[in-house]
């Protein structure tokens, strides 16, 4: 019989995001070597990644939501080919990335032929709701939302949070079984020290984006949507001519934040490119409160790139404790660009917040967390 293997499913596959990222990463670096077999089936219209050696991702063509109610994502439901998996290819555990239509779906397939459940809570939904809807959808939608994980997470036998505030905040459903796990992410791994390959980097990007080399560079980098507050990154950059912005990413807001003459979108880039763009940043900034640990925060720490963040969501626990990390409570645009400012216009102390980004970054390299991730596994019987 083959080897025992576990299945993982991620709703909205298409998309870029960390839940979607971290799934593709865990899976390169786990498929050569484990004594499991892993599998993903997700939803989308389309895959932004391709599997040609493992030949074990799936992506469902799935029906698009309603533009109105949010543009660019996908449903799928998948039940001839979750229950296929299931039976052919020797599933010992159903790990859910995601509650989506998806996720639900192979939740009920998983009970229904006794398999075991794990599940990750990824997401910040009291937030992600209430930026997401009007007032009046917005509290039913919530109490809605908490039925459906309150039923989902007591289905599992583990469920893995990235930030440690959250145990308390699963703990409330009335759910006891909780874990924190790390999140990995890239950093920095050069030969070149991290002051010397940002200087590098900076001039390479400068010169690919067509930049001044002598203004500074901030840099964002994630999906450019309602729901990272891209309201105010628009806001920081028109009222900022003096530094170029370079935003990494793609979404719904994407034309919005490209009229803007002191600002390039990339659109999405991956490994090298992507890496240049973090070490090249002078700052990173973020106005989203939606997050429940920040994977680009962390890559962008791992890069020698200070963050300036709101103190409001769940990434405030995992960063608080890094020099390297500034927080704003009010939204108003002058006291961030001020912020910005004095940042990375602190001369020798500017070099030692990029050191110091840099060291507490390793705390979360893959190479460290990924063993982690795999006694999960073992802790139900893989």
């Amino acid at each position: 019989m083959d080897k025992k293997g576990v299945l993982q499913i991620v709703d909205c596959f298409d998309a870029v995001n960390g839940v979607n990222i971290t799934v593709k990463e865990i899976y390169q670096s786990w498929s050569p070597t484990l004594q499991f077999s892993f599998h993903i089936i997700g939803s989308g219209r389309r895959s932004i990644y391709k599997d040609n050696i493992y030949k074990s991702i799936k992506i469902l063509k799935s029906m698009p939501l309603p533009s109105f109610i949010y543009p660019n994502l996908s449903l799928g439901f998948g039940i001839r080919t979750i229950l296929k998996t299931i039976r052919n290819r020797n599933i010992a555990c159903v790990h859910i990335a995601t509650p989506g239509t998806l996720g639900f779906t192979a939740s009920f397939l998983a009970r229904i032929n006794n398999i075991p459940i794990v599940c990750t809570h990824h997401t910040n939904w009291d937030a992600y709701i209430l930026l997401m809807f009007p007032k009046v959808l917005s509290l039913p939608l919530n109490y809605i939302m908490k039925i459906l994980l309150k039923k989902l997470y007591k289905s599992s036998r583990k469920i893995i949070v990235h930030s440690p505030n959250l145990i308390e905040k699963i703990n409330n459903l009335g759910v006891k079984k909780v874990e924190y796990l790390p999140i990995g992410v890239n950093i920095y791994s050069g030969k070149s020290n991290i002051i010397e390959a940002k200087k590098k980097a900076k001039v390479i990007v400068c010169d690919k984006y067509h930049f001044l080399k002598e203004k500074h560079l901030i840099i964002y980098v994630g999906r450019i949507s309602k729901e990272k507050n891209i309201v105010l990154l628009k806001n920081v950059i028109t009222n900022n001519e003096n530094m170029n912005f370079l935003v990494i990413g793609e979404g719904p807001l994407t034309k919005y934040l490209s009229q803007t003459k002191n600002c390039i979108v990339t659109g999405i880039l991956y490994g090298n490119d992507l890496n240049e763009c973090y070490l090249a940043g002078d700052c990173f900034f973020s106005g989203s409160i939606t997050e429940t640990v920040g994977r680009v925060f962390l890559e962008s720490l791992g890069h020698g790139t200070p963050l300036i963040v709101s103190d409001h969501g769940d990434h405030v626990t995992i960063l608080k404790n890094c020099p390297s990390v500034f927080f704003f409570s009010r939204q108003s645009v002058n006291d961030i660009i001020i912020k910005i400012k004095e940042i990375i216009n602190s001369g020798k102390y500017f070099e030692d917040l990029q050191l110091e980004a840099f060291k507490f970054a390793q705390e979360f390299a893959w190479k460290k967390v990924l063993k982690r991730y795999s006694d999960v596994y073992k802790d139900i019987g893989l």
